[in-house]
């Protein structure tokens, strides 16, 4: 009993502690140090830029502007509506998206929205230049198969001369994740509006897609929250690696095959990078891929 009440203690104390940090650096963001200020406004800017999506769990939000700056910088990040949509949108570069159409469409996870870069600086945004246009359709904890989804919904509609897809390692379990939450969803056994909860409870390994440690944990504030969800990614990270053969790899490959027709039919160009992780990590999964592409 002392034993337990000692425990308990313990992580009261804990909880109470971060809960503080929390509100410190919620007041102190713009004096901090840059990778600071970034956990301190991460957590927080995820929730507020995106909306639930029943189709693709969540999409970025299409009027959201936040600009933070602190001593040594600042990070603005601008949401441009879709044509023809309020709901939805994507990360916006300086200047505007001309009528006619964009010069090149980006897709990716969070590597390309680079929610934690200033919009000039992102290197989406690096890439336009006089006369060449760029939209960045990158949504953070997107894999291949809502990027696919994304594009044939919304991406469509700027009319995109050529497609970057950006591909990193978590790509494979990203999508076994998504899958297996629309199945729950279809199922019944997972809620459309919890996409999140179920990434949570399949990283924590957790029997039941809507598992009790995630409303624990989502109660505790944004920087818990943050912490708690790097600490998993580190835990995790070797279960979900992209393994050649493996489901998640299968999903990769059919979104890209799926997209590569998509865009022939429209006589978009496509274009595929891959992170230099999977040439030093997982080069069988890597070469699975780029087996792939030179085939196509």
């Amino acid at each position: 009993m002392t034993f337990a009440k000692g425990a308990f203690c313990s992580l009261l104390g804990t909880i109470i502690a971060l809960l503080l940090l929390e509100a410190t650096l919620r007041v102190i963001t713009p004096f901090l140090p840059y990778q600071w200020a970034m956990l301190a406004v991460n957590g927080r800017d995820f929730g507020d830029a995106t909306t639930w999506d029943a189709e693709l769990g969540y999409v970025l939000k299409g009027a959201f502007v936040r600009e933070h700056r602190w001593h040594s910088g600042r990070l603005a990040a601008r949401h441009l509506p879709f044509p023809g949509q309020e709901r939805a949108g994507y990360r916006a570069c300086p200047g505007s998206v001309p009528a006619e159409g964009v010069d090149i469409l980006l897709l990716g996870d969070s590597v390309t929205q680079a929610r934690e870069v200033d919009e000039a600086d992102s290197w989406p945004c690096r890439l336009a230049a006089p006369g060449l246009s760029v939209a960045n359709l990158g949504v953070g904890g997107y894999g291949t198969t809502q990027e696919v989804a994304l594009f044939r919904r919304y991406g469509a509609l700027l009319k995109p001369k050529a497609v970057l897809v950006t591909l990193v390692p978590n790509d494979p379990a990203d999508n076994e994740i998504f899958d297996g939450w629309r199945r729950a969803v279809a199922a019944g056994t997972a809620r459309a509006d919890g996409l999140s909860r179920f990434r949570f409870c399949a990283a924590l390994g957790a029997r039941k897609p809507s598992c009790g440690q995630f409303r624990v944990v989502g109660r505790l504030g944004t920087l818990p929250k943050l912490l708690v969800s790097r600490l998993l990614d580190a835990l995790t990270f070797p279960r979900l690696a992209p393994r050649s053969g493996s489901a998640g790899m299968s999903l990769l490959i059919r979104d890209l095959r799926e997209l590569h027709e998509l865009l022939g039919a429209r006589g978009v160009k496509l274009a595929v990078a891959m992170k230099n992780d999977w040439r030093k990590y997982f080069p069988a999964s890597r070469s699975e891929i780029v087996s792939f592409l030179e085939r196509e």
